[in-house]
């Protein structure tokens, strides 16, 4: 019985020193810093709540974390937290040393001290300072030991990240029962975890619904922008477009870069308007985000490759209108019989060779090759090569026959034309048949050298 009112006493004693000043000191309080000495653990224990307190004596921080960590090396699990909590976060005129302070969170945890996240907060340093990494394996066990209480969750999550394959060997089984029950305790990173798990671990039967729900309750947790972006995610495997594009724009707008990126994906592959996504992904590229920038550089070629595309479509359908337009004419012409109008529109209005083509086979149908001018036998020489072997052909004999009189032409020795016309009056008559004269002269020469005399009489071989 004296054994138990001794330790109920201690209890209180621990309860009210850790919240608030006595309104009267315990008995023998002041014998507390001796009996410490002395390796009574729970006096170094009280003696540092009253100096944290400053209850009637100076308050120092650092003296009460001088005898937490007295209290600690007597194992007691209490003072190994005080000692490593005030390290861990610099409390008062403590110096903050994150890499001491492990040893004495690890060893509350070892010792069952649970509650203020000891256990995260010790499995935290192993993995994070580059001091504690021979401690690094010791955290899985650390986090495991705070996850297996109902008040350290976010033990949970870490080790679930643990089983991610970060420290430990990828384990997604594990990964998955950490993430759960951490998020059952309203841990967001633990959330987050079984989100990841449910809806993208192979190993692991997915359940996209339930991984979306999950994530749903990370971002409702903690509105960060990596749990915005795990809910779009969920919501890319539902198929439900829309909601993912909203939740990424917000993990964007947090600017996170990636949020950025599927945002511009999920607008692009919903076949929106491709400008809006260029500005996603400009916004990635000015976060640092090669991908948004070459993002953003693709989109300015399609753009422009699309604007190409846009003036060759408009051209084709005017050059189409254009040559429906003279296709009438053609037709027209070739129904009066006037083929030679009907080329000058298909070669010269239009450039078709199909018009050409067919207003050739008209005349050759109609006997009127020979009346076609030859400068459009010429302008045509080489357009039904590949396209009309038909129209090819009777171009080709055609030139041949030009080219046959041409040459012919050329070696003919004309007599010297004779004129019998009415003679001009006297005085002007030799002045007068000299201009005759040269006149012929000169277009003769011309219809020798191929060229096309102005003058009829080299056709009619009148006199001069």
């Amino acid at each position: 019985m004296k054994f138990l009112m001794k330790s109920l006493a201690a209890a209180v004693a621990v309860l009210v020193m850790s919240s608030h000043a006595f309104a009267q000191l315990p008995p023998g309080a002041e014998r507390w810093p001796d009996e410490c000495r002395a390796g009574n653990a729970k006096a170094c224990l009280f003696h540092g709540y009253r100096l944290m307190k400053g209850d009637r004596i100076e308050a120092s921080e650092t003296k009460a974390t001088h005898f937490f960590s007295l209290a600690c090396k007597l194992k007691l699990a209490d003072g190994c937290h005080h000692a490593g909590y005030n390290l861990f976060y610099g409390k008062g005129n403590v110096v903050k040393n994150r890499a001491n302070a492990f040893p004495y969170l690890a060893n509350a945890c070892k010792l069952g001290y649970y509650k203020r996240r000891t256990c995260y907060l010790a499995a935290w340093s192993a993995l994070n300072l580059d001091e504690l990494k021979r401690y690094r394996a010791d955290a899985a066990s650390l986090a495991h030991k705070g996850c297996a209480t109902t008040v350290d969750p976010k033990s949970c999550g870490l080790a679930a990240w643990i089983y991610t394959g970060a420290v430990e060997e990828k384990h997604p089984g594990r990964m998955k029962n950490y993430a759960t029950r951490g998020c059952d305790l309203k841990d967001d990173f633990a959330c987050y975890h079984a989100a990841l798990a449910l809806a993208f671990e192979p190993d692991i039967k997915n359940d996209f619904e339930e991984a979306n729900k999950y994530a749903l309750t990370a971002y409702q947790l903690n509105k960060d922008p990596k749990h915005a972006y795990m809910v779009g995610m969920t919501y890319v495997k539902l198929e439900k477009y829309a909601d993912a594009q909203a939740y990424f724009e917000k993990s964007c707008n947090a600017d996170m870069p990636a949020g950025c990126v599927a945002t511009a994906n999920t607008i692009s592959s919903q076949g929106k308007d491709t400008h809006i996504a260029r500005q996603w992904y400009q916004k990635a590229c000015d976060l640092g985000d090669e991908s948004g920038c070459r993002g953003a550089r693709n989109l300015d070629n399609y753009h422009e490759q699309w604007r190409a595309y846009r003036e060759q479509v408009a051209a084709y359908e005017a050059q189409q209108a254009k040559i429906a337009e003279a296709r009438t004419r053609v037709e027209t012409a070739l129904a009066q019989g006037h083929f030679n109008q009907a080329l000058e529109i298909a070669t010269y209005g239009v450039g078709s060779r199909q018009l050409s083509a067919e207003a050739i086979l008209a005349a050759q149908r109609a006997g009127a090759l020979g009346s076609i001018d030859p400068v459009y036998f010429h302008a045509t020489s080489n357009w039904f090569v590949y396209t009309n072997a038909n129209a090819d052909a009777v171009v080709r004999k055609q030139l041949a026959k030009i080219n046959a009189a041409e040459k012919a032409s050329q070696n003919q020795i004309r007599p010297t034309p004779t004129y019998s016309g009415p003679k001009p009056p006297t005085g002007l008559h030799e002045q007068f048949m000299k201009n005759r004269r040269q006149s012929y002269t000169r277009n003769l020469q011309r219809y020798i050298d191929g060229g096309r005399p102005s003058d009829p009489r080299v056709y009619s071989q009148d006199g001069p």
